[in-house]
């Protein structure tokens, strides 16, 4: 099976009031292991963008939303940014990204009796795929 590498990241809107705060407010959405509400210290994401920003001497809260409407709090300012996201062009245009902090990888899963084999995404014609609205 084809496996693609993606990056995730912090999220931040660069702007006079975000790089200057001793306080920020990073929104997510519901992803476990790497961050959830309900997740010990709301996740691994959250613990690790929390030491960071505290080393450099801020404080940060998590508020969780559906992952539109949590992007789109960090665009009108509402919030400060997105604990956790992978890299898309559309994004960048808006908002700017920290370096990598954890790297994690996109896989299909089926049956194993399936004799299904994906090379291309044209394996995929015809077949149901189900994946994670928000």
């Amino acid at each position: 099976m084809k496996t693609k590498q993606m990056f995730v990241v912090i999220l931040l809107i660069f702007s006079t009031h975000t790089s200057m705060a001793a306080h920020l407010t990073l929104g997510g959405t519901e992803w476990s292991p790497y961050i959830g509400a309900n997740l010990k210290e709301f996740g691994i994401a959250p613990q690790i963008v929390k030491q960071i920003f505290e080393t450099a001497g801020h404080t940060v809260d998590f508020v969780f939303y559906p992952w539109k409407r949590t992007q789109h709090l960090v665009k009108t300012g509402d919030i400060d940014g997105l604990a956790i996201a992978w890299f898309t062009q559309e994004r960048a245009k808006t908002m700017g990204y920290a370096l990598p902090y954890v790297h994690t990888a996109i896989v299909l899963i089926k049956r194993q009796t399936d004799p299904f084999v994906y090379r291309q995404i044209e394996d995929l014609e015809g077949k149901n795929i189900g994946v994670i609205m928000g």
